[in-house]
């Protein structure tokens, strides 16, 4: 395994330097612009409508453009205003989701020759959309959704299977990537810590922080049926494992709290199984995919996020929009959303200790209501007025100025 690791990580580094030479050579020869809107053209994988939602549709409402569209094999709803473009039945037969996808994607690119390229993660949706746009004289916008883990350590964390079965940090691998990244146009970051790191390492025309957005949700009067909500992909990433063993905690010490997991994964059999050993399975409901998430927020009482690694989570923007407060480790930009005894709990990461008592004080805090009301009021930070308004302002950063009417 440690050969084939080794062989594999030699092959990715000859490969991102070939990528990277093309690149070089390829020079950079933007078409000129006309008043003309723009036609904007994505490619991404996405896990559910409410992360269109929140990321495509202030987009949309930010500016005007001549056509938007998306190549997917994503099962979601898409706004009516992209046009969605799917692989063949046959193309998917022979080269999966992932190679059709990205098969469908350059093809789109050449024939609809569009003015914007991007893609929605590294690995390898915006490698192909900065490679393309340099090829037909476009702008190329990469989405740094998962943060820096998408290139440090040379994407060992990115949840990208092929550069995980490397099996071991790559601090080459780490520099090629972090090469291509140069070569965007725009790179839109989920959060400040992620901005910093991609202005610092990298020569990218233009970094600027995009969170997306959740709308404004009046509470829901139910009741509180959950002391504790996940809401997530169960995911080795997002260290469920972690939670569980708090909860086991909080047992022994005669305090019965309960959670509600919502979220599916390949990892959920082994948390069901570890729920039964810990003695817990009565005080955890796995949920499954849920389409009301907003019912699950409102059943609950605070939110809960156990990751290695993370960008700025959605479920976490969903939580404080419901009033949620929330306890989180302190990886990625989720600093940007949760300060620490304001609206919620800020910890390091992977410390059960610190998970355990965390836990044990919100829910005997006599301030839970004040940081209930903080929590929605943080969640102004990621109106959908305020997301539109970033995209127009990346807009005219990149040479159009759009603004809807």
């Amino acid at each position: 395994m440690r050969e084939s690791g080794l062989m594999l990580e030699r092959s990715l580094y000859w490969v991102l330097c070939a990528y990277n030479g093309l690149l070089r050579l390829l020079a950079r020869r933007d078409r000129e612009q006309n008043e003309a809107p723009p036609v904007l053209l994505l490619t991404g994988t996405f896990h559910s409508s409410n992360w269109i939602n929140a990321h495509l549709q202030p987009m949309l409402d930010s500016s005007r453009f001549q056509r938007v569209v998306m190549v997917s094999t994503s099962p979601v709803e898409f706004p009516e205003a992209i046009e969605v473009r799917q692989p063949p039945a046959w193309l998917r037969r022979i080269g999966g989701d992932v190679g059709s996808r990205m098969l469908t994607f350059i093809w789109v690119t050449l024939r609809l020759r569009p003015q914007m390229v991007g893609g929605f993660h590294l690995l390898f949706n915006g490698l192909a959309a900065i490679l393309l746009a340099r090829v037909i004289g476009a702008r190329s916008i990469y989405f740094c959704v998962g943060g820096p883990a998408e290139v440090s350590d040379g994407g060992l964390l990115s949840e990208n299977k092929l550069f995980a079965r490397i099996g071991k940090a790559s601090p080459r691998i780490e520099r090629q990537l972090l090469g291509a990244v140069s070569h965007a146009d725009a790179v839109v970051c989920m959060g400040s810590n992620a901005a910093a790191y991609m202005r610092e390492r990298t020569d990218a025309r233009l970094v600027v922080v995009n969170p997306g957005c959740v709308p404004h949700r009046p509470p829901r009067r139910v009741q509180k049926r959950y002391d504790l909500i996940f809401l997530g992909r169960l995911a080795p990433i997002k260290n469920v494992p972690l939670l569980l063993e708090a909860i086991a905690r909080l047992r022994a010490d005669d305090l019965p709290v309960t959670l509600a997991v919502v979220g599916d994964g390949d990892q959920r059999p082994m948390l069901e199984i570890m729920a039964q050993d810990l003695g817990i399975a009565d005080l955890v409901t796995f949920a499954g995919m849920q389409t009301d998430t907003e019912l699950w927020l409102a059943e609950s009482r605070v939110f809960v996020l156990t990751s290695i690694s993370e960008g700025l989570s959605l479920s976490l923007m969903e939580a404080l929009s419901t009033a949620l407060p929330a306890i989180v480790p302190d990886v990625g930009d989720l600093g940007d959303l949760v300060k620490d005894q304001y609206n919620g709990r800020l910890l390091a990461p992977s410390d059960v200790d610190a998970l355990t008592q965390a836990i044990r004080d919100m829910l005997n805090d006599a301030q839970y209501e004040t940081l209930s009301r903080a929590a929605a009021q943080s969640a102004a930070y990621v109106s959908p007025a305020r997301a539109a308004a970033r995209w127009a302002h990346t807009m005219q950063h990149l040479g159009w100025n759009l603004c809807a009417v």
